[in-house]
This record gives structure tokens, C-alpha cells and sequence, in this order.
């Protein structure tokens, strides 16, 4: 009798733990399900990544032939509800092992297809560039509205800002975690951000502060610069001697040299619209400028700006496509990408001929952009 009880207990108790494995394998599954399961070999050398703004995905092309390879759907499965993300911005660690993308919260929907009134926080969303799978998500906060994501030279960590809430988010890339907060100026709106190739400082953009920050990462100390216009993105020479900043209502490029600590400005044609994204060259000879225009009762901008960082000039123009937002170039200096907002697709210019030699079609709205290289981040 004695034994019977007790394999009855026993049946209980595993039969507890079995219905807890399921309960917690189907919240699991709830919570982080992923409309692509499929695994995919890669067998590109060089990649680019355009984060689509107005639908919930990262487009991914292959450099070598300027062909689609993927569209990494973003939308989440939440407890039958469909959630579907903005993707704003997009960015290869330089170790090439991981992709961050700023993830923020677009129309939840139920399995019939109809929105819901929910509130779900923003998230980064990490991205195997080997496989081009989702391997994790790490949530923000409801609202927050993310900017720019950038990830340090070990990918142990990346940092993240909020526009809306004036925030720094320091994620921990090993727990996947919001690692600590930072509060910037109230009501600052900071967007772009780069880290200086020491990976000593965070450069951000202010929009409402009108100013060029310099965060110092070890001690968290913060101190800005006024640049006397709303700054959107920021660069960093390679070399390390200039921290750019573009300014779209004077329609200017700050330079701040990191030596003497002078900030001087680089006029932009008169017909220039409103610089947005700026991507300086591997060898910090120039400066490529996005004037993207259109917001904020501005004239659509068409144009590709090529500055001469020593000389402080704009050398040449390339013009092709409706709004030019996210900009990038190649490790050999020889290639530049444009996202382009209004007309849906990727420009890719010849800096050697000077010439545009493709304008293919991606997805809707695309924003930032980031390029993952197998051979120069030694990635296996």
C-alpha cells in the first residue's frame, strides 16, 4: 500500500513539473515567436542591412550582386495578438557577430487582422548576421520611441536613445538586458549616435538642445556643445581627429576638432534641402552627406553630398532619388549606399567613377542602414 501511495505521489509531482515545462514552453513560444524559423546559410561575403521603417522588417542584400537576399520580418506573436515594429535604425557590431535594430511599437493587430488598442513596449532587436535570424529581443520601455542603436568593439554591450524620453539605454549584449539608464537633458530629443574609434565616448545628436554631445562612457559624464541648430546624426573620422554633426535647418555640417576643441561649419549648396544621415570615409579624407528634405515644410531633397574633410567644402554631388536618408560606405572606400525614404530603394554610387551604377527596390520607408563584411571584421 505503502509503495502504491508513494508512486502516486511521485505521478503527481512529475506530472506538476511536466505541466509546468508545457505552461512555460507555450509563454515562451507566446511571447518570443518569430515568423521565420527557417535556417539559412550564408554565403555572402559582404552584406547590407536597410532597416525599413513602414513595415516591421530589415531588408538584407548582398553586396556582390546587388540582390535581395532576405527580408527579416520583425512582427512578434504575443498571446494571439500580431505586433509589428518600426524598424528606425540598424547597426553591424565591429566584430560582426551581432545586428541590433531599434524596434518601436506599431499597430497591434489579433488573428483577424484588426488593430488593437495595447500598449507593448519598444524593443532592440538582435540579429545572428550568419544566419540572418532573430536571436533575441531585448525590451525598453512603452513609448520610448528609439533613435540610433550603436555596439561596442567587443559586442558586450550596446547603447540605445529614446527621443521622446530624453534616455540613454546601456544594454548588457551577454544578459540581454537593459544594463542601467541614463537620463540626458530633459526635452533634448537626442537621435544620432556614434562612438569614437577608442570607444571612449558616445557622440550624440540634440535636436531640441541644439547641440553636439560627448558622453564619456567610463564615467558617464556628459558634456555638450552648442552647434546653434537642431543636430540629427553624427560621425566620426576613422582617424579619430574630427566629430562631424548634421545640422538640417541651417543646412551646415558642424566639425568639431577633437584636438583643439574648435567647432567650426561646412556650408552646404544653397540648394540644399535638409542634411540628415553623414558617413565619413575609411581613410577620413571625406564626408558623405544625405539631404533628405521633405519633413518639416522642406522641399524633397534628391542629392548625395561628397565633402572634403581638410579642404571643409562640398567636391562633388550625385543626384538620383526622392528623399536620401540613411548613407554608408563600403570598408575599401569605393562604394557608397543611400537609402532613399519616398522611393522605397537602395542607390549604390561608384565613388571611383563618380557615377550611380544600381537603384534597386527594398522595402517601405527605409531608414537606417549598416553593412556587415565577413572578411574585414574576421568574423568565421
Amino acid at each position: 500500500m505503502k509503495n502504491i501511495t508513494g508512486w502516486i505521489i511521485f505521478g503527481i509531482i512529475a506530472f506538476g513539473w511536466l505541466l509546468r515545462a508545457v505552461i512555460t514552453w507555450q509563454w515562451w513560444n507566446n511571447y518570443y515567436s518569430f515568423t521565420d524559423k527557417t535556417t539559412v546559410t550564408n554565403t555572402s561575403s559582404q552584406k547590407i542591412y536597410i532597416a525599413n521603417e513602414d513595415e516591421s522588417s530589415v531588408t538584407v542584400v548582398d553586396a556582390s550582386n546587388n540582390a535581395i537576399i532576405k527580408s527579416i520580418n520583425l512582427s512578434q506573436q504575443y498571446y494571439g495578438k500580431f505586433l509589428e515594429y518600426s524598424a528606425h535604425n540598424v547597426q553591424v557590431s565591429p566584430d560582426g557577430k551581432i545586428l541590433a535594430v531599434t524596434a518601436n511599437i506599431a499597430e497591434p493587430k489579433n488573428k483577424w487582422g484588426h488593430e488593437e488598442n495595447m500598449s507593448n513596449n519598444d524593443q532592440v532587436v538582435l540579429i545572428d548576421p550568419l544566419s540572418d535570424l532573430i536571436v533575441w529581443r531585448i525590451d525598453i520601455e512603452k513609448w520610448a520611441h528609439l533613435a540610433h542603436v550603436v555596439i561596442d568593439n567587443n559586442a558586450t554591450r550596446a547603447y540605445a536613445v529614446s527621443q521622446e524620453k530624453s534616455k540613454l539605454y546601456v544594454l548588457s549584449l551577454d544578459n540581454q538586458k537593459i544594463e542601467k539608464t541614463i537620463d540626458l537633458p530633459s526635452w533634448s530629443q537626442p537621435h544620432g549616435i556614434r562612438l569614437s574609434p577608442d570607444w571612449r565616448y558616445l557622440f550624440i545628436a540634440f535636436i531640441w538642445e541644439k547641440a553636439l554631445g560627448i558622453l564619456d562612457i567610463k564615467t558617464d559624464e556628459l558634456k555638450t556643445i552648442s552647434v546653434w541648430d537642431k543636430a540629427m546624426q553624427v560621425a566620426v573620422s576613422p582617424d579619430n581627429s574630427y566629430v562631424f554633426a548634421s545640422l538640417y535647418t541651417s543646412k551646415r555640417i558642424a566639425r568639431y576638432n577633437t584636438t583643439t576643441k574648435i567647432t567650426d561649419y561646412i556650408n552646404l549648396p544653397k540648394d540644399s534641402q535638409w542634411p540628415i544621415q553623414i558617413y565619413p570615409s575609411p581613410d577620413s579624407r571625406y564626408l558623405y552627406v544625405a539631404d533628405q528634405g521633405f519633413y518639416f515644410d522642406e522641399w524633397t531633397g534628391h542629392q548625395i553630398y561628397q565633402i572634403d574633410v581638410i579642404q571643409a567644402k562640398v567636391v562633388s554631388s550625385f543626384t538620383w532619388w526622392d528623399w536620401p536618408h540613411g548613407i554608408l560606405v563600403s570598408p575599401d572606400g569605393n562604394t557608397v549606399y543611400a537609402s532613399n525614404l519616398l522611393s522605397n530603394s537602395l542607390t549604390i554610387i561608384d565613388i571611383r567613377t563618380k557615377k550611380v551604377i544600381n537603384n534597386i527596390q527594398i522595402g517601405k520607408g527605409p531608414n537606417g542602414i549598416s553593412i556587415w563584411t565577413k572578411w574585414q571584421w574576421w568574423t568565421p
